[in-house]
């Protein structure tokens, strides 16, 4: 899983796109960085929570 620094990934050295994470993993994080759950991802996203699962272990 990917550390964010304290500040948000704009604080950190790498840049969102430096991590190789696909488009919709990139969202998933966003919108944890948010703070947002699981099940409001899922909702967000149109997704179900068992794929905003799979993408936050791929994170």
């Amino acid at each position: 899983m990917a550390i964010v620094p304290p500040g948000g990934i704009a604080a950190g050295k790498n840049s969102l796109s430096s991590l190789e994470l696909t488009a919709r993993q990139t969202e998933v994080l966003e919108l944890m960085c948010d703070g947002d759950t699981n099940k409001m991802i899922a909702n967000l996203l149109d997704l179900s929570e068992g794929t905003v699962r799979l993408h936050v272990r791929a994170i």
